[in-house]
């Protein structure tokens, strides 16, 4: 992805807010253990996370990264800050602890996440600088008693614009200026768009040049792309529709599951099992918090999904099922792909043939009375022992 290529690798690169840069800059130069954090407030894609990561390269911190939406729980939050009580890492790195979305944190009493992040900034010797996109909610009102705020303005468009020239020129490509000028002014401030705008405009390049940059909702977007008619298209829509990755790929899911009775078999079990590896791979960048892998998720979702779903009859619809049957249907349909790659051990058969044959399966091991013993033989684990034994719970009180 453009974005991370050009991610920029000093200050200097940083667009816009230059007052702020100026500031921020001073603050960690000569930080000290009295300093307050900061706390930089603005709308996606003004550059508060490329000035962190900037600044800190500049002057040899490692940046701790955290996101806030994932870490909504007190007990959440407390696991991963109290490592970071001391200055250095063993290594005697200087450490930058990034707490990005902190707007995310819920602040109910039984979560707590904002409490304890106020109550543990004081002890906590290292830099902190957190992000977040309005400040204008009443659970962060004590949070900005204790930090510096800093507000980043949307990023005038002519300083847009000689951003995108500049990649236009080290990819060499031939773009009217008409056309920068037009992607610059459509994003509303927003450089990550922008560019992200561009590449995909380059790889449209032989179509007729009217580029559409706008901000999409999941309804729009996810509907966008299934209608898509290439992977072009597909990735547009995808990098303009303004939701997180975990919702698009459920609204996907979702819209696939209520359009199954009109897929092939063969078909749907090959657009789960992509699903399953994309969502798989979804997981272990939020356990881990390697963000910056996210940049392969709308290209899996093309490049490896799109190309399955083409000439599909599948319309874009949201939990048509009562939500909780729809979150039991995702984490089962995991399950029992693991049920599916266990049986293909023991088997002859192809993972597309198990897929059919798993309702005979779990027929059969109804009528026996030591299945958990024959699961957990064939190395299954509790949740996709549980996963079966409900599925012969429902057979049972179907009869």
């Amino acid at each position: 992805m453009w974005t991370e290529k050009y991610r920029p690798k000093v200050l200097s690169e940083v667009a816009g807010n230059d007052d702020l840069r100026g500031k921020i800059n001073k603050w960690l130069r000569t930080w000290d253990k009295s300093f307050k954090p900061i706390l930089l407030q603005g709308t996606p894609g003004v550059g508060k996370t490329s000035l962190v990561y900037a600044l800190a390269k500049e002057l040899d911190y490692h940046v701790i990264e955290l996101n806030a939406s994932d870490k909504r729980t007190r007990n959440n939050l407390q696991s991963s800050l109290e490592p970071l009580f001391q200055s250095t890492t063993l290594f005697n790195e200087k450490i930058l602890v990034l707490i990005e979305e902190v707007d995310g944190l819920d602040s109910r009493a039984d979560y707590g996440g904002v409490d304890f992040l106020i109550e543990t900034i004081d002890s906590i010797t290292v830099p902190i600088i957190i992000t977040c996109n309005s400040s204008d909610s009443k659970k962060l009102s004590k949070l900005l008693k204790k930090c510096q705020v800093y507000k980043f303005k949307k990023i005038d468009p002519r300083q847009i614009s000689l951003v995108l020239e500049s990649i236009v020129k080290k990819e060499k490509l031939t773009l009217p200026l008409d056309d920068i000028v037009n992607i610059s002014t459509t994003s509303n401030g927003d450089l990550r768009h922008a560019i992200n705008a561009l590449q995909t405009y380059d790889s449209t390049i032989e179509q007729p040049r009217s580029f559409i940059s706008k901000s999409l909702s999941l309804d729009q977007g996810i509907r966008q792309y299934f209608d898509s008619v290439d992977m072009s298209e597909a990735m547009n829509s995808l990098l303009n529709t303004h939701s997180n990755p975990n919702d698009i790929l459920r609204a996907i899911f979702s819209s696939v599951v209520s359009s199954s009775k009109k897929i092939p078999n063969n078909e749907l079990s090959k657009i789960l099992s992509i699903l399953s590896d994309i969502d798989l791979l979804l997981g272990r960048i939020i356990k881990t918090r390697e963000w910056r892998q996210l940049r392969y998720f709308n290209s899996l979702l093309v490049y490896s999904l799109f190309e399955t779903l083409t000439h599909q009859p599948i319309k874009f619809s949201l939990y048509q099922n009562p939500f909780p049957l729809q979150v039991r249907i995702w984490n089962d349909g995991r399950n029992f792909r693991t049920i599916v790659k266990s049986l293909n051990k023991y088997t002859n058969e192809s993972t597309d043939n198990l897929v059919d044959l798993i309702p005979y399966f779990i027929l059969i091991l109804s009528k026996q009375e030591n299945r958990n013993n024959l699961l957990t033989r064939l190395g299954l684990e509790d949740k996709e022992i549980n996963t079966i034994n409900r599925e012969i719970t429902n057979i049972s009180k179907s009869k």
